[in-house]
C-alpha cells in the first residue's frame, strides 16, 4: 500500500502476511488513519512506488487508530509528457500520467509464459498536444477499450497510476506495472475539468484503428541470455569514508533463530542471558520470546583511488572491524535512542578513515540493478595482502584483487539492449555458504601475527599499494 501525510508526503507501507487479518479490518483506501510503532527499512529493488528512501513495514505491536477526514487531496505527482519520452527519470521508479485517450488499437491476444493475456496499444496526448503511447496488459486492457466503446464521442480521460516507463523499440512508453498499477477512466478530481478546458481546440475525436500485423521477434539462440550474469565474491583494498547513521547500527535477534525480533514494550530493558519480563515477537519461531542478543548491521561508504561504493556488514565482519562485539558496545542495555546518529558509540565513527580488506559479495539484485548496496562476507584489518585460504570462498572468489571501479563497471556491462522490462530473466539461484567467525578470527590474527608487524590504525599504516588491486 502507499500512504499519504497531510503534506502529500507518500511512503511504501506492507503488512506481512502473518498479520494481514489482525490489520485488514483496521485500514481501507483513501481513509485517513493514526500508525503507531512500526518499523522502517531500506527502499530497494525496481519497480518503487514512491520516492521515499524509506519503506514502512507493520510488525505485531504496531496500533491504528481512526482519524478524522483532513483533507480529499489526491496527492496526484504528474510528469511532464517530454520528461518521460527523453528518457529524463529514473525507471525504477513507478510514475503517474494523465491525459486524453486518442488512437486506440484494437486488443491483441498474446501469449506470455505459456498464457493467453491481452494487450492495448494507444495514445495519451496532453494540453500542449504531445503524444505518449501506453501499453495495457490484462484486466487494464479490457477496462480501457470497454470505457472507449461507450464513450459516444465525448472526450475520454485516463489516469494511471504507479505505472512503469518501459522501452521497447528505442521508444519509451507507458505500461502497467504487473496489478500494482491503478487505471481510472474520466476520474472525479477537480483536476479533470481544468484539463479538459486546456486542450486544444481541434475537435480531436477519440479514435480506434485496426490492429497492425504483429511481427515476430526471434533470437539466433537461446544460448544468447545464458552467462550475462556472474555472482561472485572478489577481495577489495579500501576506505571507509562514511557510517550511514540514519539505517541504525544494530538489530536485536532471536537467540535461536538470529531473525529480527520485535520489542513487545518500550521500556528500556536489559539485553541478558536470563528471562526477563520483557519479551519480543519472533516472527520466524511464530513466539513471544526472551532470548534475545543485539548484532551488528551497519551501513557504510567505502572508497579507493578508483571510486566508491555503499556496503552492509553484519555480525561476523563488523565484529572483526569493530572489535568489540554490539553487546559490549550496548553494555547490556537496549534502547530505541541509542540507534540516533548522534549517539553512536565512537568506536565505530572511529573506523572512518580507517583502511581494511572487504571481501564483497555480488549478488543477483546487484547485478539486476534492484540493489545498489554490497554484503561484505569477511574482513582483514591493515593494508598487507592476505589470501583467501577458506575453501568455501575460493571458489568463486579469486586472490586477483579488484578495484571499486571493476566491481561497478562489470555490472554495467552486463545490461541487455532491446529487451522488454517485463520479461523475467531465470538465474541460477547461488546459495552462499555461512561464513565461519572462527576462520575469521584466525585469517585476521594468525596472519597480522606473521606480517612484518604493520599497525592496523590508519594513521600509522603506510601508505597502501593499489597497484595489487583492481578498482571500485
Amino acid at each position: 500500500m502507499v500512504l499519504a501525510d497531510q503534506r502529500g508526503c507518500k511512503i511504501h507501507a506492507s503488512v506481512k502476511k502473518a498479520l494481514v487479518k489482525k490489520y485488514e479490518r483496521h485500514i481501507a483506501l483513501d481513509q485517513w488513519r493514526i500508525i503507531e510503532n512500526f518499523s522502517l527499512g531500506q527502499v530497494r529493488g525496481q519497480f518503487r512506488v514512491t520516492n521515499h528512501q524509506f519503506k514502512m513495514a507493520f510488525v505485531n505491536s504496531t496500533f491504528v487508530s481512526p482519524c478524522p477526514t483532513v483533507t480529499n487531496d489526491a496527492y496526484l505527482s504528474l510528469p511532464t509528457f517530454e520528461s518521460i519520452i527523453v528518457g529524463e527519470l529514473n525507471l525504477f521508479y513507478l510514475v503517474e500520467v494523465f491525459g486524453q485517450v486518442v488512437n486506440v488499437g484494437k486488443v491483441e491476444d498474446i501469449v506470455v509464459n505459456n498464457e493467453s493475456t491481452k494487450k492495448l496499444e494507444f495514445e495519451l496526448r496532453n494540453e500542449m498536444n504531445d503524444r505518449l503511447p501506453c501499453t495495457l496488459w490484462g484486466k487494464f486492457a479490457d477496462q480501457v477499450i470497454q470505457e472507449c466503446e461507450n464513450s459516444t464521442g465525448e472526450i475520454v480521460v485516463c489516469l494511471i497510476r504507479f505505472a512503469k516507463i518501459n522501452t521497447f523499440r528505442g521508444e519509451n512508453q507507458i505500461t502497467n506495472a504487473f496489478d500494482a498499477s491503478v487505471v481510472t477512466i474520466n476520474p472525479e478530481f477537480p483536476e479533470v475539468e481544468h484539463f479538459k478546458n486546456s486542450l486544444p481546440k481541434d475537435g480531436l475525436a477519440l479514435t480506434i484503428s485496426e490492429t497492425n500485423p504483429r511481427r515476430e521477434l526471434s533470437f539466433g539462440s537461446d544460448g544468447y541470455f545464458d552467462h550475462i550474469f556472474q555472482v561472485q565474491k572478489c577481495k577489495v583494498m579500501c576506505k571507509i569514508h562514511t557510517i550511514e547513521g540514519d539505517f541504525g547500527w544494530f538489530y536485536v535477534a532471536c537467540k535461536k533463530c538470529s531473525k529480527k525480533v520485535e520489542m513487545n514494550n518500550k521500556d528500556k530493558t536489559a539485553i541478558a542471558d536470563k528471562p526477563t519480563k520483557t519479551t519480543y515477537w519472533c516472527p520466524k519461531c511464530n513466539l513471544n520470546i526472551t532470548q534475545v542478543v543485539p548484532r551488528f548491521k551497519l551501513h557504510v561508504g567505502v572508497i579507493d583511488q578508483t571510486g566508491d561504493i555503499k556496503c552492509i556488514m553484519f555480525d561476523s565482519a563488523a565484529s572483526k572491524m569493530i572489535g568489540h562485539s554490539a553487546f559490549d558496545l550496548l553494555d547490556g542495555v537496549y534502547d530505541d535512542d541509542l540507534q540516533d546518529p548522534e549517539r553512536m558509540p565512537p568506536s565505530i565513527k572511529n573506523l572512518v578513515g580507517k583502511t581494511f580488506q572487504l571481501l564483497v559479495c555480488i549478488e543477483n539484485d546487484n547485478l539486476s540493478g534492484r540493489n545498489d548496496t554490497y554484503m561484505v562476507g569477511k574482513v582483514w584489518p591493515g593494508v598487507d595482502i592476505v589470501m583467501i585460504e577458506d575453501a568455501d570462498d575460493s571458489e568463486r572468489a579469486s586472490n586477483h584483487s579488484h578495484t571499486l571501479s571493476n566491481i561497478e563497471r562489470s555490472i554495467d556491462d552486463i545490461t541487455v539492449e532491446g529487451c522488454s522490462t517485463t520479461k523475467k530473466i531465470c538465474l541460477k539461484p547461488v546459495k552462499l555458504e555461512k561464513l565461519d567467525e572462527k576462520n575469521d578470527e584466525m585469517v585476521g590474527n594468525e596472519e597480522d601475527e606473521k606480517k612484518s608487524g604493520v599497525n592496523n590504525e590508519v594513521n600509522e599504516n603506510p601508505e597502501p599499494d593499489y597497484s595489487e588491486y583492481a578498482g571500485l
